[in-house]
């Protein structure tokens, strides 16, 4: 059997064990983020320290949903504008995994109310969705350290 052979035989045998790895990881991080293992909890009694990059992602939702999306359209770009965010703050996450867990249990919510937001049909489905964002928020606020956020939460 040639080395090239070898190698590919070998790369299908080990295929299912990288797929089920995959699999994993994705799960576990999707049930942290829906907050099903984490809770929202302190740092011994202070709240948990923030990065730079969460410190703009969150301040980008925050400004996104100042104003309430009118239309169903206003309510998808509002929803994927959230996503974008959401993305960026889960990409770059530097936080200490106690602290990373508990903003999971946050970044579930916003994708929760992002959903909600862009599959809302009617302007009081959309107002509930934004209703969960501002929820999310407050609880951002009332756990994490974010220099200069508005106290108005």
């Amino acid at each position: 059997m040639t080395l090239t052979r070898l190698c590919l035989v070998a790369a299908v045998a080990l295929l299912p064990v990288t797929l089920f790895a995959a699999d994993k990881h994705e799960h576990a991080h999707d049930h942290a983020a829906h907050g099903s293992t984490a809770t929202l909890t302190l740092d011994n009694g202070q709240k948990w320290q923030t990065d730079a990059p969460l410190r703009s992602g969150m301040s980008a939702i925050h400004r996104l949903v100042a104003r309430m999306p009118d239309s169903a359209a206003a309510g998808k770009a509002l929803a994927g504008a959230m996503r974008k965010e959401v993305d960026g703050i889960v990409r770059n996450c530097r936080l200490v995994p106690k602290a990373d867990a508990v903003l999971h249990v946050v970044i579930g919510d916003l994708v929760a109310a992002a959903n909600d937001i862009d599959q809302a049909a009617t302007q009081g489905a959309r107002e509930q969705g934004v209703h969960h964002v501002h929820r999310a928020i407050g609880n951002y606020t009332r756990y994490f350290n974010h220099p200069g956020w508005p106290k108005a939460e």
